[in-house]
């Protein structure tokens, strides 16, 4: 073998090794994280929620808490709670599930995307 032949060997196993630590090091690397924004109910929600559990409770709004809330898919227009003889349509309802406590009680609500639709849940 000449010497040429052997600087074009040493080059192409020089780039070979380049090329596969490249690789190796990108597999090690941390993965991209994309931000998410925590999800965040509709403004009016939460107090047409509590003002409809302080009615309820026949006690003072300020006595109600937010506990947590999640978002939801329900299966109906009803929220999945439908009240006798009521027509619901069948279709997947983008929303909420809320929870509401006193300190000793929890109460669970369901509402659709925008609030403008929530049910007190049994």
């Amino acid at each position: 073998m000449s010497l040429k032949q052997w600087a074009l060997m040493f080059g192409a196993l020089c780039l070979i090794l380049t090329l596969s630590l490249g690789t190796i090091s990108g597999a090690f690397s941390a993965p991209e994280v994309l931000a998410q924004a925590a999800p965040t109910l509709p403004p009016t929600l939460w107090p047409k929620i509590r003002a409809d559990l302080a009615q309820r409770a026949q006690r003072a709004e300020s006595l109600f808490k937010l506990r947590d809330f999640s978002p939801q898919t329900w299966p109906d227009s009803c929220l999945g709670l439908p009240q006798p003889e009521e027509f619901c349509a069948q279709t997947l309802v983008s929303g909420w599930l809320v929870r509401a406590t006193d300190g000793k009680k929890t109460w669970s609500y369901r509402a659709n995307q925008n609030g403008a639709v929530f049910r007190l849940a049994p």
